[in-house]
């Protein structure tokens, strides 16, 4: 216990600082990160010679497990950087998290390799959940206004239209199903090797992996031609072998969960993606436009998008900053339209808190209250 505090109370201490300022000015200090890895790393050789000199060794693979854990931790976050879901301040808060919890905090859902993918699932479920409640709450109050101004209109669907996104549909339908053949043997080869298994890695886990997957697949397959016949390649030779093979069951299995998770998935992002274009957006003049900013959708158009280029992960750069405000010249009082940020830490922090106080997913916490209620019924 005593040592647990030496990972505990740096991780609190950085958790409410790192929460504040990103609440605050809405930017994670790399002097903080810088400080929270600097003290893991002490602390991890400090226990690491300990071991070797007065304990025979006999917590070294314990802390081998917690610095894969910790690698494995910051790979994923890089991931997650590099596709646009997570900001790179989160991801190496994230990342830090991983080395300073220890692994007995994930005693009731245990990950071999990566057991933060607990911590993981503690911060995006609650996350994913509370932005798609506002979201459709805005999305209701919206259709319901168009409801009241042209009836029964706002409902009319374009046949043509859905005819055009046909072909896209069926690629993402058929690269959810390769994905979906990939978890069930995966699944079926990890319920052989760790006992429990299935009962840790639940539907909910299932979705929240599929949700990041997601978007990767969609960029791959939108942006490279050549990874997305690939994928549509394998995607067919995989329905094909199991029907030819004689399981068709497994196969209409297969094609009914890819089927309902995209729907599930596709539909989140979408009522997320419009919620996030019409509520978390603001308007200020070009003129006090500054680097790191993200400006909203159609803002580039024409030879300004051509002159800047690209705007990357981390926003707008200095050069991008002054092709924009060098063409507007004279109009840089201009009004544009740039997102808002998300302070994302809080969640990061709380869901580190979740981890630590309850020893399992939000998952199973909520699970083992609805099957106590149930006993006591």
């Amino acid at each position: 216990m005593t040592l647990d505090l030496f990972f505990l109370a740096p991780l609190s201490i950085i958790g409410i600082i790192c929460s504040y300022t990103d609440i605050r000015y809405g930017k994670i200090k790399n002097k903080w990160l810088i400080a929270g890895f600097a003290w893991a790393f002490l602390l991890y050789i400090f226990l690491f010679l300990y071991a070797l000199l007065f304990d025979q060794g006999g917590n070294i693979a314990y802390l081998g497990e917690m610095a894969l854990n910790g690698i494995v931790a910051l790979i994923v976050g890089y991931f997650l950087w590099n596709f646009g879901l997570l900001a790179a301040g989160d991801a190496k808060l994230f990342a830090l998290y991983a080395f300073l919890i220890p692994h007995s905090f994930y005693a009731n859902a245990y990950f071999p390799v990566f057991p933060s993918l607990v911590l993981l699932a503690n911060v995006f479920i609650p996350l994913v959940i509370f932005l798609t409640f506002k979201a459709l709450i805005f999305g209701v109050k919206t259709l319901a206004g168009k409801v009241g101004n042209s009836g029964l209109s706002a409902f009319k669907i374009n046949p043509r239209e859905l005819l055009k996104k046909l072909p896209g549909f069926l690629r993402i339908y058929v690269a959810f199903v390769l994905m979906m053949v990939i978890i069930q043997l995966a699944r079926q080869k990890a319920s052989e090797s760790f006992e429990n298994f299935d009962q840790i890695v639940s539907p909910v886990f299932l979705f929240l992996f599929l949700f990041f997957i997601y978007r990767i697949l969609f960029k791959l397959i939108s942006k490279n031609k050549i990874i997305g016949m690939l994928i549509m390649v394998a995607g067919v030779a995989s329905i094909s072998y199991l029907f030819f093979t004689g399981q068709v069951a497994f196969l209409l299995n297969i094609l009914k969960l890819a089927l309902v998770f995209m729907v599930l998935i596709g539909f989140t992002y979408r009522i997320l993606n419009f919620y996030i274009e019409k509520k978390e957006v603001r308007s200020m003049g070009a003129g006090d436009l500054k680097e790191g900013m993200f400006l909203g959708r159609g803002e580039l158009k024409g030879e300004l998008e051509k002159k800047i280029g690209p705007v990357g992960r981390t926003g707008l750069s200095q050069e991008q900053l002054k092709a924009i405000k060098d063409s507007l010249g004279k109009d840089g009082n201009k009004e544009v339209m740039v997102y808002k940020t998300f302070a994302l830490a809080p969640f990061v922090f709380i869901g580190a808190c979740f981890t630590v106080i309850f020893r399992d997913s939000v998952v199973g916490v909520v699970v083992k209250l609805f099957t106590l209620a149930a006993s006591m019924i």
